[in-house]
């Protein structure tokens, strides 16, 4: 099935907005919603999925608990890590698998990458949908020019 989005004016009530690819998401922690409708940027130049951790402190994630770093280290991933390419340099963060739901879809164990400094609102994204989520589980068409892009979650054989 294809899903149709329209481009929207972001950041809102800014005399600078762009219009962006933008989805509303849920967030999931142990089977809980934790934030529902949450804007959130689908950047097809990201590898990762990104939001703040004062955002996930919000949602009752306790970046100091000992088993929550357990549990990242049994799947594999650093806790503590830092990403780079949307500033200057590397940018400390932490890593904690989480849910998302996105247009009614349920995508498991997102590795999550809370990035350690302030959101600043007007010029950060709450959340950007990086290549390994959003890309994962739909094939995306954008269409800037009409405004509107598209997720397919079939997947499309094209005839040889």
């Amino acid at each position: 099935m294809i899903f149709k989005f329209p481009y929207i004016l972001y950041p809102p009530f800014n005399p600078e907005a762009r219009y962006r690819p933008m989805l509303r998401v849920s967030i999931l922690i142990n089977n809980e919603v934790k934030q529902p409708d949450w804007d959130a940027l689908v950047d097809s130049g990201s590898d990762k999925t990104i939001s703040y951790a004062e955002f996930g402190k919000s949602m009752g994630i306790n970046f100091e608990d000992k088993a929550l770093r357990q549990e990242v280290d049994r799947l594999g991933w650093n806790f503590d890590w830092h990403i780079e390419g949307i500033g200057k340099g590397q940018i400390p963060v932490y890593i904690t698998p989480v849910d998302m739901q996105i247009n009614g879809k349920l995508i498991k164990n997102v590795q999550m990458h809370w990035i350690k400094h302030s959101f600043t609102e007007g010029s950060d994204f709450p959340v950007m949908l990086g290549q390994d989520t959003v890309f994962e589980a739909f094939d995306i068409h954008f269409s800037k020019r009409q405004r509107v892009f598209f997720l397919n979650e079939d997947k499309v054989n094209p005839p040889q």
